[in-house]
């Protein structure tokens, strides 16, 4: 007899009294987790592949749950990445937020009542939906992808040149050890200097606007068209 959701999630993750979890320590926020599915074929045999495995081999990252709810916030109200960002806790709870991938395959995960919950540090959240409004965290913009301008140019470093449209503006952090007082807007067309531009989600599995966006800091910004 196939089992239900919940014998699923009981199963397969450590159950916690979500209930009786009032706030999350140190940097941690609390999210609940859609549970998915996708199907693939291996040789002549068709599975189910679960979108929140935990550790699920890199080349399924495309699969990775990366959306979810948040339902408890981090005790700190600042966060402080080492060596990167200094924030503040910007989300609340209800909102709706997107993750990295990496973070979500690799967070505890807890079961409770047939729901799913990712235990996430704080700096893994790239951005928040609060009714209409967009809410970039941890200082991340996001860009149209679709408007990358010309073929990337290849520079020093393995590093590369980028243009891009910001979409979507968050509040400034502050970068240890560096000034940064430009100032940006939504609509602006920016050049990029980056080792890696990671995709808010993946083509087949978009939540967010139906549109396929980048996320970057705004210290990874080198030019400006006026």
């Amino acid at each position: 007899m196939a089992k239900t959701e919940a014998e699923y999630l009981s199963s397969n993750f450590l159950s916690v009294d979500v209930d009786n979890v009032d706030v999350m320590l140190n940097d941690k926020c609390l999210v609940e987790v859609e549970v998915g599915y996708d199907d693939i074929v291996v040789g002549d045999v068709k599975l189910k592949m679960s979108r929140n495995a935990h550790g699920m081999h890199h080349d399924r990252i495309a699969h990775a749950a990366r959306h979810g709810k948040v339902v408890r916030l981090p005790l700190a109200k600042e966060i402080i990445v080492p060596n990167e960002w200094v924030t503040d806790v910007e989300v609340e709870v209800g909102d709706d937020v997107w993750f990295e991938a990496f973070e979500g395959l690799e967070a505890d995960k807890w079961a409770w009542k047939g729901k799913l919950y990712y235990v996430l540090p704080y700096r893994s959240l790239v951005v928040a939906k609060r009714g209409e409004d967009v809410i970039p965290l941890n200082g991340y913009v996001l860009g149209d992808s679709q408007d990358i301008q010309g073929e990337l140019t290849v520079i020093e470093k393995a590093k590369r040149m980028v243009s891009m449209k910001i979409l979507h503006l968050g509040t400034k952090v502050s970068y240890p050890g560096s000034r940064y007082e430009s100032e940006h807007k939504e609509g602006d067309i920016v050049r990029l200097n980056v080792d890696y531009l990671p995709e808010l989600e993946d083509k087949d599995h978009m939540t967010f606007d139906g549109g396929m966006h980048v996320y970057f800091h705004r210290k990874n910004i080198v030019a400006k068209k006026y």
